[in-house]
């Protein structure tokens, strides 16, 4: 049987619509699919995270992101900073998490070594 994605409900067309090229994508069995997953996910969702009692909002829009809000910084940073600070495990697992596809893909992956992982349970 082909692993299957579960996505949390959306509001935003746009999202649905994404949400929907990543479990159809997923579904495939090539690396090469799933790194356009991954991509996408980096891309294009908008991510919220509460961290440090400071909210950040980091909104993607194609290769830019939009605005970085944590406490009273705003910034914008490239795609490439982002994933520096954000990797595609974290991104990833936003969407893998609680499905036995997720746990077994993270399972695969080392933790970061930079001293600050953010661990996938609290995001």
């Amino acid at each position: 049987m082909k692993p299957s994605i579960q996505i949390r409900a959306v509001k935003s067309d746009d999202e649905k619509q994404l949400c929907e090229i990543i479990r159809e994508a997923w579904n495939y069995q090539c690396y090469s699919r799933k790194k356009h997953v991954i991509d996408a996910i980096v891309n294009h969702i908008l991510l919220e995270y509460a961290m440090e009692q400071s909210y950040m909002r980091v909104a993607v829009q194609g290769d830019r992101i939009l605005g970085l809000l944590m406490g009273r910084n705003e910034e914008s940073y490239s795609r490439r900073q982002v994933m520096r600070y954000w990797p595609k495990r974290i991104l990833l697992s936003i969407y893998l998490r609680g499905t036995q596809v997720g746990r077994r893909y993270l399972k695969k992956q080392p933790h970061g070594k930079s001293g600050r992982s953010t661990p996938v349970a609290e995001l």
